[in-house]
């Protein structure tokens, strides 16, 4: 499976930019999302219906198609950890406040974790499959396996695989007093949208091609062993003690030049966008972006790298993506 024509809606200047690596700078509490400019790609008139997470997730797809030369693909699967949840909670407000009376239908329907993936279907026209993932931490890692998967059983030849979510003040001062009671050093909270052209053949916006996809989901905090190096660019799930690549070399054979994670190993990507369920699409969307530069300086050091490792763990779940540069 190969991937490219990526685009990235983040804490960081990135929308439309060829370099993004030379505008990153740490964020902090206050930082605010960058957004692009949502009537290039949606109505005014919708937009004013739209919530975040729809205006990232329309405005990240149908870029995302534009950069690839597409009108539309073959199927759709989108991966978030919360979903609308500012459409959630003015529903179970008004729900309350009006005493479950007199309710409008749009902040319902716009709730649900599946109106972004339904939303950039319904402005593309486009009726193939669509799916929404929502397993937290790995979302997105599900929503390209599930991409894979769709390519590699021949239901698709083009997938547009993305992740979005959203920050609320509701959902800052939760995670504070879960943080506090839990004694846990909370991160700077972040919210984005990311979204790439997955395709069976390396077509002329494709960037990288998935040498494995590995998922690991373990709540209680005991990591099985590691997923083991396949090479096949397919989900592995086996129970091998052979480790994942590291930035130090190898195992198995394997050498990477740069490994982008939100654990401290590498590059941390999570200082850049802030932390949240699917961040790790931004560590994808500046790892293509690496390719595409060429050359990338990375804690004071240039790197020209050939072969990237994304990684993300968050409560008991791991979600790495070994990828090459084509």
């Amino acid at each position: 499976m190969y991937l490219g024509a990526a685009s990235c809606i983040s804490f960081q200047d990135t929308f439309g930019r060829e370099n993004p690596w030379s505008v990153l700078t740490e964020v902090n509490a206050e930082s605010q999302l960058v957004q692009p400019d949502y009537k290039e790609f949606v109505s005014p008139a919708m937009l004013r219906r739209m919530s975040s997470a729809l205006k990232m997730g329309v405005a990240g797809g149908k870029s995302c198609l534009q950069k690839a030369g597409l009108e539309t693909c073959d199927a759709i699967t989108v991966g978030t950890g919360l979903g609308c949840v500012r459409d959630t909670l003015k529903f179970m407000k008004t729900m309350y406040e009006e005493a479950e009376t007199g309710l409008s239908p749009t902040s319902f329907i716009q709730s649900t974790h599946n109106s972004i993936a339904g939303q950039i279907a319904l402005l593309l026209g486009n009726h193939g499959y669509n799916m929404t993932h929502v397993q937290g931490g790995l979302s997105l890692g599900y929503a390209l396996s599930d991409g894979e998967l769709l390519i590699g059983e021949g239901d698709a030849d083009t997938v547009l695989v993305g992740a979005v979510d959203e920050k609320t003040e509701e959902l800052v001062e939760l995670l504070t007093k879960l943080a506090a009671t839990a004694n846990y050093d909370l991160p700077t909270i972040g919210e984005g949208g990311a979204f790439f052209l997955a395709s069976k053949e390396k077509l002329s916006s494709s960037v990288a091609k998935v040498v494995e996809l590995s998922l690991i989901n373990d709540p209680s905090g005991l990591r099985p062993p590691p997923l083991s190096r396949g090479g096949t660019g397919v989900l592995n799930q086996g129970q091998s003690e052979e480790k994942l690549p590291s930035l130090e070399g190898g195992v198995g054979g394997g050498h990477v030049d740069l490994v982008l994670s939100n654990t401290g190993e590498g590059f941390n990507y999570v200082k850049y966008s802030g932390e949240h369920f699917t961040s790790v699409g931004f560590g994808l969307f500046m790892a293509l972006k690496a390719f595409e530069a060429g050359t990338v300086k990375v804690n004071g050091t240039s790197v020209e790298p050939k072969s990237i490792l994304v990684r993300h763990s968050l409560f008991g779940q791991e979600f790495s993506i070994l990828l090459e540069k084509v």
